[in-house]
């Protein structure tokens, strides 16, 4: 919503249509004197060779590409879920997901960076305090054996996932003029807290979480 009000072309994507079409409807009803464009688009994190597919239609509609925005997660699934090509879930669609999308379209952001200001390139990860949930004592053996921890556990290396993916990819293409963060993105009272139970997810309402 913040880069649509500033007239920007911004392109959604999610795995869902309809709930990406009715996030544009609502960001357009809040700002409806902008002059920038909402594109919907298909994207799903937990399906690798579609996720090439939808990375082309971006590189196919735009030469340049100044921000793109890692905002999509899943937490505490049910624990045995996998992606389509059978990795964890939480580590299929938050790191393996992300960071095959972002990959493809590296060479437009650095190449953006190249012809644009310096600082307003850049590529922002979702992580979460639940980054700081989980150690970083043993993690790539534990990544490798993540089957093995609880659902929670699994999302927590997800989020440390996420946070070391932004780190690394902010030491690689510092040169090209790339700023790239991680961040924590709030207790927002989202469908994130679907699988937690109508209790919890009540509790959570009442004491941490904000309305999106």
């Amino acid at each position: 919503q913040i880069l649509y009000s500033k007239d920007a072309r911004v392109y959604m994507m999610a795995r869902s249509e309809s709930k990406n079409k009715e996030a544009c409807d609502a960001i357009q009803a809040a700002v409806p004197r902008s002059g920038g464009e909402l594109i919907c688009l298909p994207l799903d994190l937990a399906d690798l060779p579609s996720i090439n597919a939808s990375a082309a239609e971006i590189l196919r509609r735009e030469s340049k590409l100044h921000v793109l925005f890692n905002n999509a997660g899943v937490g505490f699934t049910e624990h045995g879920s996998k992606t389509k090509q059978g990795y964890e879930l939480q580590l299929g669609v938050n790191c393996l997901g992300t960071l095959a999308f972002t990959q493809q379209l590296t060479p437009t952001l650095i190449s953006t960076a190249r012809d644009s200001p310096a600082g307003t390139v850049r590529v922002v990860w979702a992580s979460s305090t639940a980054a700081i949930a989980t150690t970083t004592k043993r993690y790539m053996e534990r990544v490798k054996d993540i089957t093995k921890e609880t659902s929670a556990e699994q999302y927590y290396i997800s989020k440390l996932g996420d946070y070391f993916y932004a780190t690394e990819y902010a030491s690689r293409h510092k040169e090209h003029g790339i700023i790239s963060t991680p961040l924590n993105p709030g207790n927002l009272d989202s469908e994130f807290w679907r699988t937690m139970g109508p209790t919890f997810h009540w509790f959570l309402r009442k004491t941490v979480l904000y309305p999106t």
